[in-house]
């Protein structure tokens, strides 16, 4: 009897055991991530010739709502051009600083894409003066000096690109950052003379509504925002003032999304927040991949796309691009796209993912004086 209660017990340990290699087999398989690849092929139809010289910088600029890739074109030596360019079913659009005739000598910071109208955050009243000096080898050289106190205004473009006027915007902060809502009401981001993060809504007509405190709601954003704020102070504690307030503000993006504007201040470990039009923000906590952190967000029609970045390195870093639920941060899908480099800004032969729309990541590319839109069709992983 003893020993037909030893084979039983065995015998439903041996079961017991099996159905847990099962379950646990079963639940791996469900939480299985799906993996794509992303390749580029060019779009012959949405190309333009492109002059330019070592000087030009090229980034970036995600899209508009109907998937319209927009880059933002800086040219360094002065009189400091800045140029927009749309590419869309129409051809394409370009949206200049030079034509903004209310504004002197007018400098672009920032902007962003509404159905019909494109906004540029732009410093003015302000004059570049050209000296001519020698350096210490007794070379002719030239810089350039600028005078006068900054102002900061919101210009604004029809979708042809013709300009349309300028809203004087007054903060008590440096504004960097700019996005909006379809009620009209404007969000700046920016940092203060101490090299402080501040964000800030205004309204329709570019005036203070209210300042917005990030991690005032619950502890959880405290103790992430205070954790972000300590990365943050760490990475740029050995620069200069002006290096290191360059730096806390470059790892700062908006992404409008649906009805609220999302916040996301990258590669310090922060929580992304969605921030409506009223000025609350909400904290949503995102895992990262292992040895990973949050870099920006790529517009997307769909779900949320987060790009993550190899933590503790800088431009030579790998990026993934993962797929996430709005309502619950769960991971859907993860894309290897080609080329997805964390800094927004590229060079000859390396193109930037813009946005995700349709099914279909959109990115602009650089080469043999022209820039050229692509399209990547995910593909299941090999």
């Amino acid at each position: 009897m003893l020993k037909f209660n030893v084979i039983v017990i065995l015998v439903l340990c041996t079961y017991a055991s099996g159905q847990e290699k099962s379950v646990g087999k079963m639940k791996e398989t469900a939480h299985t991530v799906l993996t794509f690849e992303v390749k580029f092929e060019p779009d012959p139809k949405l190309a333009t010739p492109f002059q330019e010289d070592d000087n030009t910088t090229i980034t970036s600029d995600g899209c508009d709502d109907h998937g319209n890739p927009y880059v933002q074109v800086y040219r360094v030596i002065p009189p400091n051009s800045d140029d927009v360019f749309k590419f869309g079913e129409n051809g394409i659009v370009t949206f200049q600083t030079s034509k903004i005739s209310d504004t002197v000598e007018p400098k672009w910071i920032a902007d962003f894409a509404s159905d019909s109208e494109l906004y540029m955050l732009i410093e003015g009243n302000t004059r570049t003066e050209e000296h001519n000096t020698k350096n210490a080898d007794g070379q002719d050289v030239v810089y350039w000096e600028t005078k006068g106190e900054p102002q900061y205004y919101i210009s604004r473009f029809d979708a042809d690109g013709s300009y349309k006027g300028a809203l004087k915007v007054d903060l008590p902060f440096r504004p960097k950052r700019l996005s909006g809502f379809a009620s009209g009401n404007f969000l700046v981001a920016g940092i203060d003379a101490g090299s402080v993060l501040r964000l800030a809504l205004l309204d329709s007509s570019g005036q203070l509504l209210r300042n917005i405190e990030l991690a005032k709601n619950t502890k959880f954003a405290k103790e992430e925002e205070g954790a972000a704020e300590k990365t943050a102070m760490r990475s740029s504690d050995e620069e200069s003032s002006e290096v290191a307030g360059w730096m806390r503000y470059s790892w700062i993006s908006f992404l409008p999304y649906q009805n609220d504007v999302l916040f996301v201040r990258g590669r310090t470990g922060a929580p992304i927040y969605e921030i409506n039009a009223g000025g609350q923000a909400h904290p949503v906590k995102i895992k990262s991949p292992e040895g990973y952190s949050v870099d920006y967000m790529i517009p997307s029609d769909r779900n949320w796309f987060v790009a993550f970045a190899e933590s503790g390195k800088d431009f030579q870093a790998k990026s993934i691009v993962d797929e996430l639920s709005p309502s619950s941060g769960e991971l859907l899908a993860r894309y290897l796209v080609e080329e997805a480099g964390h800094t927004k800004e590229f060079a000859e032969g390396q193109s930037e993912v813009a946005c995700f729309h349709e099914g279909e990541f959109i990115s602009v590319y650089r080469q043999a004086g022209k820039l050229t839109v692509l399209h990547g069709t995910p593909t299941p992983a090999k």
